[in-house]
């Protein structure tokens, strides 16, 4: 009975252990079960010219309810982000395809919580010098983001799910594109012309084209009031519809715009910043629209106290980077021209700036290229060291001329992987790119080639430098089709038959030699081609 009883300890014993250790299993997958410890996170984006176009329940609902393609990421596979700037270049990315749907797993070794989510909009909505991103963004979509997230080790793990009601449709964005594009040609924006100019003829053309719309004032429902294509495209909209497109119209240029947010008169309103030179000036194209004498345009603050800018434009960080002018602009009676150039590096597009040292505006801004890959053909070995030319080419894949930089090679004798480094110089650009080639061993022909019964023999000249060993390649096609290939793994053989093949039959043969570095076999290339018909 005693031995009963032990026995049956060691077996609660053991089971015991099983269950310590199955409970300490960490799920890899984002598939993970949920559980009392899961992490809940949410944030919800509007605009504040808008705030009750739609709640955060209705915007969940409604676009889950649509029927459209996911951008989703699932099981062990899916892509993992583990930075919030990552997570709102993808987000932005989706957005601007218009997906009504943004899924993005997350992982962090911190615990996050609702504020991770404001921050990813402030990446999706920061400025990035398109047109179609930023407060073209910001100012036509709602967005209700949620993250369901469980920790794992060290590790926080998130599915983050994005809801997104835009303001317009794909369609829509795709004929205010198409009106812009048209608009660039027939306002003369795509000439050289300082700042000052471009922005006015766009300026004449809002004011002169575009209505405000009263038919939706007290309509808050109807949100393409409130966008560029109702601007562009029907000629009508409210505050924020004319600030959107003026936004548009200058980012195409090049110009450094922002739409402001904040009241007018005391009531909602939104207008415009653009800098001239190191001054931002305030243009208000919704109020001076229809008027021949503009009262708002490009105004220093000190002429533009009837407007009040939201919390998010009066901070130390956004005025410090947006430094308005108190006074109003003034256009130089005689300007005098300079040039600065910014290099490109490889990270980064550099420019040549045209403008006037009087009054800073700029006139022209010609993008240097940044430089992005260096390519050196492939040689074979000579027992010397191989410097073979670079062509090294920028993000447009134009080249790079050779005055721009320097080249240093490096394990570029021997048959293997060589390296070059390509040391950018001058006043264009700055940095250092990498590249490689291939030294390829030499090459080899038979020596003869001797038919047999159905098969024949190879004889070859011994290649000992750099050399591992030859291959042999044969087939009954010229262009070697269906062939097949005979690999002689030691330099020192010279000599190999070929047996069991048709008798009576032409084959076509040749011949490389191939060098073992590391784990890899570099080729030299094939010899010339030799045939020989077999016998009965």
């Amino acid at each position: 009975m005693k031995l009963v009883r032990r026995f049956l300890s060691y077996i609660l014993v053991f089971m015991l252990c099983i269950l310590s250790i199955s409970s300490s299993i960490v799920y890899a997958s984002w598939d993970a079960p949920k559980s009392a410890d899961e992490l809940v996170i949410e944030g919800f984006y509007v605009n504040p010219l808008t705030p009750n176009v739609i709640s955060k329940e209705e915007l969940k609902q409604s676009v889950k309810t649509e029927n459209d393609n996911k951008t989703s990421f699932k099981g062990n596979k899916a892509k993992v982000y583990t930075s919030v700037v990552d997570v709102g270049d993808e987000l932005r990315k989706q957005m601007t395809r218009h997906k009504k749907t943004v899924m993005i797993n997350y992982r962090s070794t911190k615990k996050i919580s609702n504020a991770f989510i404001y921050s990813v909009y402030d990446e999706a909505f920061k400025e990035t010098g398109k047109s179609t991103e930023g407060d073209y963004l910001k100012y036509q979509c709602a967005c209700y983001g949620e993250g369901n997230g469980y920790q794992s080790g060290k590790y926080y793990n998130f599915t983050l799910v994005f809801y997104i009601k835009y303001y317009t449709t794909l369609s829509q964005e795709e004929k205010v594109t198409e009106k812009v594009k048209q608009l660039k040609k027939e306002l003369h924006l795509t000439e050289d012309q300082f700042s000052s100019e471009k922005v006015k003829s766009i300026y004449d053309y809002i004011c002169s084209h575009v209505t405000y719309d009263y038919s939706h004032l007290d309509d808050e429902t109807y949100l393409l009031q409130y966008t560029a294509y109702a601007a562009l495209i029907e000629k009508s909209a409210v505050c924020q519809g004319y600030a959107v497109l003026l936004y548009r119209l200058a980012e195409e240029c090049g110009l450094d715009v922002c739409v402001i947010g904040g009241t007018g008169n005391g009531g909602p309103h939104a207008w415009n910043i653009m800098r001239i030179g190191k001054w931002y000036y305030n243009l208000d194209s919704t109020w001076d629209a229809g008027e021949t004498d503009y009262a708002y345009f490009l105004k220093g603050s000190e002429q533009f106290q009837d407007h009040e800018s939201d919390d998010e434009y009066l901070t130390t960080s956004f005025q410090s980077q947006h430094p308005i002018s108190m006074t109003d602009y003034q256009n130089c009676p005689s300007h005098n021209m300079t040039e600065e150039i910014i290099k490109a590096t490889t990270r980064k597009d550099g420019y040549i700036l045209s403008k006037c040292s009087i009054c800073n505006d700029e006139y022209s801004k010609k993008v240097i290229a940044s430089p992005k890959t260096v390519s050196a053909s492939d040689v074979i070995y000579n027992g010397k060291n191989q410097r073979p030319k670079v062509v090294v080419k920028d993000t447009k894949g134009r080249k790079i001329e050779e005055d721009h930089y320097t080249v240093a090679y490096t394990k570029n004798k021997n048959v293997g992987k060589a390296s070059v480094t390509v040391a950018l110089k001058g006043n264009r650009y700055s940095g250092n790119l990498k590249g490689n080639f291939i030294i390829q061993p030499k090459g080899i022909s038979f020596a003869s080639i001797k038919a047999k019964s159905k098969g024949f023999t190879t004889k070859w000249k011994k290649q000992k430098t750099q050399t591992s060993g030859y291959q042999i390649q044969y087939s009954t096609n010229n262009n070697f089709k269906l062939s097949k290939t005979i690999t002689v793994s030691k330099n020192s053989i010279v000599t190999k038959n070929v047996t069991k093949l048709k008798a009576k039959k032409r084959y076509y043969i040749r011949i490389r030699t191939y060098k073992k570095v590391g784990n890899t076999k570099y080729y030299s290339k094939w010899s010339g081609v030799k045939t020989v018909k077999t016998k009965k």
